[in-house]
């Protein structure tokens, strides 16, 4: 007995040993300095300008967030569409030589140029074709940004305990892991962006430091990834729109917008199928009118080349482009289009229809 208690003994202490606590490197009230360089590049290169310093102790307790207004100065690459990269990075100040936490985030954004379309009466003015690009991309300064520190002071017994999100930002190492530095763009809105050219050598930035807990760091970790879903079929200024409505409403008013907008696709598709099985089962064309569903077809395509004229959301644009691809099924289902003498006629098909309609 005594042999085999020696043994467990042994066995607790081996495990002690070998999966010590893994805590953050950087302890409670440990003062730090953050800085953050203008690049035009994303490599991290200490000879940039640096345009904001601060010191203050890592401490989140009872801590006021930090705004700060300065000036900062644009390369000539950067007044040139050039990308604008922000590069944070934090040190501990009494850690001689401590070993820099770096991110950096894209700190402009392209978006068209905002013109203003001459309004005329359609009757009795003529069309002026505009000349030159209709739509020019060009480089906005976002005069907003926010920075974060994500303190975590918990114990982990291994790298498992993490949660997930915040471990893919974390410098672990044996048994420690930095904080985790975050440049948020997510709630920046289109409100502050101003549009950068050669005119523009100085810009102003409006710095607000606050820390940041884990779990609103994984929110706006996977905001993030929603909005590169999004990306990948929907233009900047939808995603601008997106983001202004998430941020600016409230959640209740929120999930009602998103039932509502639910419900209106789910109507759309209940319409749009039973319209389909009645003309697919349908065996005779009384009581239908055939000019009706011509003038349909003609109203829907100028309803849809309106809404695509002013960019209206992709959704939308589905729906209506669905519904007019439905009424032209419609009309060769029931006849098709000859030409006669050059001439594009009609002609109603004979295929299991009794042809009075009106």
């Amino acid at each position: 007995d005594t042999m085999k208690l020696a043994i467990l003994l042994l066995f607790l202490a081996y495990t002690s040993i070998s999966h010590a606590a893994i805590t953050n490197l950087y302890k409670q009230n440990t003062n730090i300095k953050l800085q953050l360089y203008l690049s035009d590049f994303p490599v991290f290169q200490k000879d940039k300008f640096l345009v904001w310093e601060k010191t203050l102790p890592y401490n989140p307790d009872g801590y006021v967030p930090v705004k700060d207004l300065i000036d900062v100065p644009l390369t000539k690459h950067m007044m040139n569409n050039g990308t604008i990269y922000g590069h944070l990075v934090s040190s501990r100040t009494d850690v001689p030589g401590d070993t820099l936490i770096h991110t950096y985030s894209q700190l402009n954004i392209y978006l068209p140029r905002k013109t203003v379309r001459p309004a005329r009466y359609l009757l009795t003015e003529p069309y002026i074709e505009e000349k030159g690009p209709k739509e020019e991309i060009i480089s906005f300064w976002k005069s907003k940004i926010n920075l974060h520190i994500v303190p975590d002071f918990n114990r982990y017994a291994n790298v498992s305990m993490i949660p997930p999100i915040a471990a893919r930002y974390m410098r672990i190492q044996k048994d420690s892991f930095v904080p985790i530095l975050y440049l948020n763009r997510e709630n920046v809105l289109d409100q502050v962006i101003l549009p950068v050219n050669a005119t523009t050598p100085n810009m102003t930035l409006e710095i607000t430091f606050d820390f940041l807990s884990v779990e609103q760091f994984d929110w706006f970790k996977q905001l993030e990834a929603t909005w590169l879903t999004y990306q990948s079929f929907s233009s900047e200024k939808e995603i601008e729109d997106m983001k202004k409505m998430f941020l600016e409403t409230s959640q209740s008013l929120l999930y009602i917008t998103s039932g509502v907008a639910f419900f209106h696709l789910l109507f759309d598709f209940l319409a749009f199928k039973n319209d389909v099985s009645f003309w697919k089962n349908a065996k005779t064309l009384e009581g239908l009118s055939i000019r009706a569903v011509f003038m349909n077809i003609i109203s829907q395509f100028i309803i849809l080349l309106y809404l695509y004229d002013n960019e209206t959301n992709k959704l939308v644009l589905g729906s209506v482009f669905v519904g007019l691809v439905i009424e032209i099924w419609k009309v060769l289902r029931v006849g098709k289009v000859v030409f006669r003498n050059g001439v594009p006629t009609f002609e109603m098909s004979k295929r299991g229809f009794k042809l009075k309609s009106s």
